[in-house]
């Protein structure tokens, strides 16, 4: 139909305005309720995930607060012990800072598994909104697009149309005779 048009020298011609203004309408309107309703329900998601890493990483510092107060125990035990002592004494310092070291590295390496994991979980979590967040404007998309067919698909609507071309038509072949 667009070709007959383009042979009879009419440019091309938006057959259906009402339509597409349709559907700029309903995008408009999707993208308004997407924002409405999927915004508040990640934003609660990744706060809730933001609340759990905050919650393991007060944990973390518990730990590295409970390292800290066993060096400074030890640290006081030493203070009080007299001269004939030293070699006990260099013995539990040496043990004290191999504790030490060890409930450090345990807390460090425990500390950046919980935030490897948070990291990746929260990854995953927005990957897999984003995937239903794009299923989901698909699914709005046909949905408006199958509504716009079904409207346009009536047969007085299909009626209306054919009768507006012939008469288009009609009236360009008189001007043009």
């Amino acid at each position: 139909m667009l070709f007959q048009l383009a042979e009879i020298g009419i440019p091309w011609v938006n057959e259906f305005p009402d339509s597409f203004k349709g559907q700029v309408i309903g995008f408009i309107l999707l993208v308004a309720l997407l924002w409405k309703f999927a915004k508040p329900g990640i934003s609660t998601m990744l706060n809730d995930r933001a609340s759990r890493i905050q919650e393991a990483q007060s944990q973390v510092e518990l730990a590295l607060s409970e390292a800290k107060s066993v060096k400074s125990d030890y640290s006081s035990r030493l203070s009080g012990i007299e001269e004939e002592q030293r070699q006990r004494i260099a013995e539990a310092v040496r043990e004290a800072e191999q504790v030490r070291g060890e409930i450090i590295a345990e807390a460090q390496h425990t500390a950046a598994l919980i935030q490897r994991r948070a990291q990746e979980e929260l990854a995953r979590e927005q990957t897999r909104q984003r995937i239903l967040l794009h299923r989901e404007l698909v699914q709005q998309t046909m949905s408006a697009a199958e509504q716009s067919v079904t409207a346009f698909s009536q047969e007085p609507v299909q009626r209306q149309l054919i009768q507006e071309f012939v008469s288009q038509v009609a009236t360009t072949n008189e001007k043009g005779a």
